[in-house]
This record gives structure tokens, sequence and C-alpha cells, in this order.
């Protein structure tokens, strides 16, 4: 998705986008793959309504999950996904900027483990991610619940179907530190 931009077309009294700006770059995935994460967050930030987005989002094998993972959480496991806020503390709630870095590997495991394809797999991983960003918590019961119920509305909404709503049995471990 492009920024607004003016161009002699237009008339200066015409109506501005609807879309914010929205910047989401995706590295290590292919292009269908991409376009399902960029329509999945554009879809969240309208949701959520935040005037400026710029997310970076990195696909990345085992052992380089394992290097982000003990680098700044000091824990060489492989883990599902790292979120990064990068957004200074001086800018305002209705904008977010950061990194998601997510495992494709795991999201492999974990997407056959509940059975749904891996690609579904890794949109919650990059909603959950973006949820981060924009303030949600999952570190006490109650928050986990509320940022889960959010990503399944969300996964509903864009036609994917719950993956938390329909594993309520699933293991703390889905806790990682983002």
């Amino acid at each position: 998705m492009s920024r607004p931009h003016h161009d002699g077309e237009r008339e200066p009294d015409s109506e501005p986008p609807s879309t914010p700006p929205i910047s989401i770059d995706v590295e290590g995935a292919d292009d269908d793959l991409t376009d399902a994460l960029r329509a999945g967050l554009t879809f969240a930030v309208a949701r959520h309504d935040l005037k400026r987005v710029s997310i970076e989002i990195a696909i990345v094998n085992e052992k380089q999950m394992c290097e982000f993972h003990d680098r700044w959480m000091n824990d060489p496991s492989p883990t599902d996904v790292l979120t990064f806020d990068l957004l200074d503390d001086d800018d305002t709630s209705d904008a977010i900027e950061g990194q998601i870095v997510i495992c494709e590997p795991v999201a492999r495991e974990q997407a056959e483990a509940r059975g749904h394809s891996w690609q579904d797999e890794v949109l919650l991983y990059a909603l959950h991610g973006f949820l981060h960003l924009a303030g949600y918590d999952d570190h006490d019961d109650a928050d986990f619940e509320r940022m889960h119920a959010e990503e399944d509305a969300m996964l509903v909404a864009l036609g994917k179907q719950p993956i938390f709503g329909a594993d309520k049995g699933q293991p703390d471990s889905d806790r990682s530190n983002k």
C-alpha cells in the first residue's frame, strides 16, 4: 500500500484517502504470504484506529530465532515470535513503529499440531506482534485471554478459523517473551 500523495489531477478540496499511512515490509516470505500479512495487518490497523504505522516483519529459520531470542531475552531456545517496539516515548498513542520476527519452523510445527496451515499460524504471529505494538500484553491470565480473544476476532474477520478459541488446552509455553 502506498502512502497518500498529491498530484496535479486532484482537486485541493477533494476527500483525503481513508486509509492511514501504513508501511509494512516483509522479508523472508513468498509473495502470497507477504500479501496475506500486509492485508491482515492493514485490517488490524484500521480496526485499532491507528494514524501512522511502520512495521517490519522478518520470517526467520530456527537458528536465527535462537540467536535473536538469546541476544534480546537471554534465552537460547527457539520461540514463535519476538516483537520490538521502536516508537519513541514522545510519539502519540495513535501510531506504532516496530519489528516482528517470526520463526517459520515453529509456525509449521504449531500449525500441524493445531490442524491449520502454517501460513495462518504466521498470520497469527504477525497479529500477535501487532497487538503487542498496539499496547496489548499477555503476561497475566486476564491480559492473555483478552489478547488472544482479539487475535481470534481478527482472524475470523479475515475469513480464517479462530486459533485460540479452538485450542483452549494450549500450553503456557505460548506465553513466550515478546
